[in-house]
């Protein structure tokens, strides 16, 4: 048995983390010294702390890890993989969004290297109602497409 501060070295965690997942009842230790109250791990305990870091690694919660920590007691290996597979279409979906802002801030930054400006201004008209009752009105239509000046097409 290790006592916690031995078992945090080899598990690379801090003593506080550990306290944290006893607490939140996600690594409890093996026993708890009654009168000193030092808590000892055991080398099995081990191999369940490099599971929850890994987890946290892969960006689980503490409620996503006890969650996967109460299938993985039912031997549901499936249940496991499909919370995996759903994390990683999580990430992948994570992913895309942060390429495609590093997508625009490269374009703004060459841009800007160009000496071009984004000086856009913003136009705001008012749009007559056309749409009355669930029906196109034709003769508004017209008018308004007219009026903003694209042509309309005369039969």
């Amino acid at each position: 048995m290790y006592r916690i501060g031995m078992f945090s070295k080899l598990g690379q965690v801090t003593v506080k983390t550990l306290h944290h997942y006893d607490e939140v009842g996600l690594l409890t230790p093996a026993q708890v010294d009654d009168f000193t109250g030092y808590r000892y791990y055991t080398t099995d305990q081990l191999f369940r702390l490099n599971e929850i870091v890994a987890l946290r690694q892969m960006g689980f919660s503490i409620a996503e890890i006890s969650a996967v920590a109460e299938i993985s007691a039912t031997g549901d290996s499936r249940g496991i993989t499909g919370i995996l597979e759903q994390r990683k279409a999580e990430l992948e979906n994570e992913s895309q969004i942060v390429a495609d802002r590093l997508f625009r801030i490269n374009h703004y930054i060459s841009e800007r290297k160009e000496g071009k400006n984004m000086d856009y201004q913003a136009v705001i008209e008012n749009i007559r109602e056309s749409y009355i009752d669930g029906i196109w009105n034709k003769e508004n239509v017209d008018d308004w497409l007219t009026e903003i000046q694209v042509p309309v097409a005369k039969k």
